[in-house]
């Protein structure tokens, strides 16, 4: 009885959950991974939502609310988030224009943004506290269609001994309630979760729910958990549309295909504090095959389709584009070698080169003559 009530409530405030249908089209995404009325009232009967605190109900409501109040644009699929401007930063930042933004919240933040990729919630300690850092820019996809995009992320620092500490890795659509929810919890998004739970558009089970222990029933471990030093990585096949995971440099499974949503990576944590490293392709990956193929941010590639402008070749700052340069390959010939004297117009003997040598010279030849006491 208290289910349907819930049900009820939700379905009379006006929450997208039929209408979400609709906002996706199924060229990008599989209609089987979002949630509509009769999917969220299962999940409601299975995971016993009437005895979830009063906490974790609002955040549930709070979030479909935020996707009644900003819903995904239907047009950021196949690289279209992508503006123009956008375009121009990455083209002269290069990898280095991916960065995480900071929290909303400047005077009293639960995670910084440091170095643009690294990632520390500091203040996050408190019960029911929940935030998610998202990159600034979604995976870069546009005019990428023969490539594989791939990141990583290591846990740096965890507090794994503190109760109910929680932390969840993925991507998400914008907008999405990061100030209070986790990836993987609305649509459209997902994560790999620290007890080792996938989520795809899965408000439940709560993180309080897997932290029941062995007697915990809502942990499908469907992953390995996760701890510190671990390294969990994304990876997006844009032909096919498809998500896959690694883990310690070890491919563990495809997430989903068809998907060609615009999608940004994200990281967030449940009541606990923590550190972590993003790796988009500015160091080695930890999964050697996205080293030797290339899987990075910048293009393995340098197609251009159909005359397009865009991401299809970011700029490397290494030193594979000073490669073959005839300018710089001559410059282990400089300086010259100058002849010492030569003839001038009348023909009698100068001496040529630079003042430098000259003065060089003539402090030898002085110090030869230097009267000692």
């Amino acid at each position: 009885m208290l289910v349907a009530v819930y049900v009820f409530v939700a379905v009379a405030s006006g929450l997208p959950l039929v209408a979400l249908l609709d906002t996706f089209r199924a060229c990008d995404v599989d209609h089987a991974f979002l949630n509509d009325e009769e999917s969220l009232m299962a999940l409601a009967e299975e995971h016993d939502f009437p005895t979830l605190s009063p906490e974790e109900q609002r955040a549930y409501l709070e979030g479909e609310e935020f996707l009644k109040l900003h819903p995904p644009d239907p047009a950021h699929a196949r690289g279209k988030a992508f503006t123009r401007d956008d375009e121009l930063v990455i083209k002269d930042c290069g990898i280095n224009a991916f960065e995480f933004e900071q929290e909303h919240d400047i005077l009293a933040p639960r995670f910084v943004v440091e170095d643009r990729t690294e990632i520390n919630f500091t203040n996050n300690a408190r019960l029911y506290s929940t935030a998610t850092a998202v990159l600034r820019f979604p995976l870069p996809i546009k005019n990428r269609l023969p490539d594989t995009v791939y990141f990583e992320v290591k846990v740096f620092e965890y507090a794994e001994d503190v109760p109910n500490a929680h932390f969840a890795i993925g991507l998400v659509t914008k907008p999405y309630p990061s100030q209070f929810r986790l990836p993987g919890y609305n649509n459209f998004s997902m994560a790999y979760e620290s007890t080792g739970n996938l989520k795809i558009n899965k408000p439940f089970p709560t993180p309080l729910q897997q932290h029941r222990g062995t007697e915990s029933q809502y942990n499908a471990l469907v992953l390995p958990p996760l701890k510190q030093l671990d390294v969990v990585g994304f990876g997006y096949v844009v032909s096919s549309g498809t998500y896959f995971i690694t883990r310690n440099g070890k491919k563990l499974m495809d997430v989903m295909k068809g998907c060609h949503l615009d999608l940004y990576p994200a990281v967030g944590c449940f009541s606990t504090n923590g550190r972590f490293q993003v790796n988009f392709g500015q160091m080695g990956f930890v999964w050697i095959e996205a080293n030797v193929r290339k899987y990075g941010f910048f293009s393995a590639s340098d197609r251009r389709f159909a005359g397009q402008r865009g991401l299809a070749s970011l700029p490397e700052y290494g030193n594979s584009i000073l490669l073959n340069d005839k300018l710089l390959d001559k410059g282990d010939e400089l300086p010259p070698e100058y002849p010492e004297e030569e003839l001038d117009f009348f023909g009698r003997k100068i001496r040529v080169g630079t003042s430098a040598q000259f003065h060089g010279k003539k402090l030898n030849e002085d110090s030869e003559f230097e009267v000692k006491d």
